[in-house]
């Protein structure tokens, strides 16, 4: 039996599609090698940088250890 398939038709003309093509390799062109351009990726993580990982690893046991108290499984 017969699949029924889409078609596609372009709807812009060839000289619009090189043009766009062009620039698109362009782009493409222009964003190789971003990652190693000369800067370094690795951030220096100081006690600012590190405070809210910090804030939400102890909120995060805390309500542990505060459910496990108000579950009365004894914890605490």
């Amino acid at each position: 039996m017969p699949v029924a398939t889409d078609v596609f038709h372009p709807t812009i003309n060839t000289q619009e599609r090189e043009e766009r093509l062009a620039k698109w390799k362009m782009a493409v062109e222009r964003s190789m090698h971003w990652e190693t351009a000369g800067r370094h990726l690795r951030v220096p993580m100081g006690l600012w940088d590190t405070l809210a990982l910090g804030l939400y690893a102890f909120g995060s046991f805390g309500m542990v250890l505060l459910a496990g108290l108000v579950a009365g499984d004894g914890i605490g």
